[in-house]
This record gives structure tokens, C-alpha cells and sequence, in this order.
């Protein structure tokens, strides 16, 4: 029995060290992430915080790290244009070259209507390989295209603070005295 245990132990020990070493393999391969948020003072858009933990649920991979370890680099600047909120997003190499331009408009009236938008479109420009990172720098690699992709989010249906209902089932519990039964239970049929 207790050489069963010992190596119930050790195969216990070897997946958490495949695990830790799959994680870290994963990490060396996809390129590492830096962002910068540019946006009028005062604007109620999402904290850089809020945004690369959003990123990184997405891709369910740590990306983000310091400019000194990056190697990419994205920009998000917020402006306000009449009614719309709009998010321009530029994605840079290391050295500086441009690598694509995104620009999402929304008409909610609060900046943090782009915030899921803006979540899935920087996951998608920033899920590259350190290998497809290196051919885009190659001459045969990917040329960023000039035109700008634009993404319009339309303004959600009703006010921000509008309520939702939920349907769900439970069970509730009672101690105490219960009522009685009187009799046998008896059923007729109603159709008699």
C-alpha cells in the first residue's frame, strides 16, 4: 500500500512539472506584448489593466510585459469624434515598424462601450508566433497593408444601468414541524 502511494506521489510531482514546463514552452514561443493607452485627459475608458487582463483571458496566455521585453508593441489611443467614441490601435515590432492599424468606432455614449471590441481585436492582432513575427520582417514576409480596417460597434440596446433578469432553479430547505395529512392521499380523474 504505501508503494502505491509513492508512486501515485510521483506521477502527481511529474504532471505538475510537465504543466509548469508546457506553460513556459508556451510562453518562449508566442511573441510577448507591451501596450500604451493615449487618450483625451478625463475619458471613462478601460485602465490598461483592465485591458491586457482582457487580452489574456481571451488568448488564456500571459502576453503582456514591460517595453524591455516586448516583442511587439501596440498603441490604443481614445478620441472623441461628434457622438462616437473611437479607439485607434496601432501595432509596432520591437525596432519601431509599423505592423497594422485598427480603428473601432462605437456609438455608446460611454468610452467602455469599445471595451470588448477593443479586447478581441488587439487579441487578434497580437496572437503571432516568434516565428511568423520573424517572416513578417523577412522580404518574402507579410507587408502591412495602408488601409486602416475600421470595426463600427453599434451603441447596446437600452441604458447602461437597464436591469436583466435571470431564470434559474433551486431547491430550499425547511426544519420544523410540517402540516399533516389528514388521510390517504386519493386522486380522481377530472374528466369523470
Amino acid at each position: 500500500m504505501h508503494r502505491l502511494s509513492k508512486y501515485r506521489w510521483l506521477s502527481g510531482t511529474f504532471a505538475i512539472a510537465v504543466t509548469l514546463a508546457s506553460a513556459s514552452a508556451q510562453e518562449a514561443t508566442y511573441a510577448l506584448v507591451s501596450i500604451e493607452q493615449r487618450g483625451d485627459s478625463g475619458t471613462a475608458c478601460s485602465s490598461t489593466g483592465m485591458l491586457t487582463t482582457a487580452v489574456e483571458q481571451r488568448l488564456q496566455r500571459h502576453l503582456f510585459v514591460p517595453p524591455s521585453q516586448a516583442d511587439l508593441k501596440v498603441t490604443t489611443t481614445f478620441t472623441r469624434i461628434s457622438s462616437d467614441w473611437v479607439a485607434d490601435i496601432d501595432l509596432y515590432s520591437a525596432q519601431g515598424k509599423p505592423l497594422g492599424h485598427r480603428k473601432i468606432t462605437s456609438t455608446s455614449r460611454e468610452c467602455s462601450g469599445l471595451d470588448d471590441s477593443l479586447a478581441l481585436v488587439i487579441a487578434l492582432m497580437v496572437d503571432l508566433t516568434k516565428a511568423e513575427l520573424t517572416s513578417l520582417g523577412s522580404p518574402s514576409g507579410a507587408v502591412p497593408s495602408d488601409r486602416a480596417t475600421e470595426v463600427r460597434v453599434p451603441a447596446p440596446q437600452g441604458s447602461s444601468n437597464s436591469w436583466s433578469s435571470v431564470l434559474s432553479l433551486g431547491a430550499v430547505a425547511s426544519r420544523g414541524q410540517m402540516p399533516r395529512r389528514a388521510g390517504p392521499l386519493q386522486l380522481s380523474d377530472p374528466r369523470s
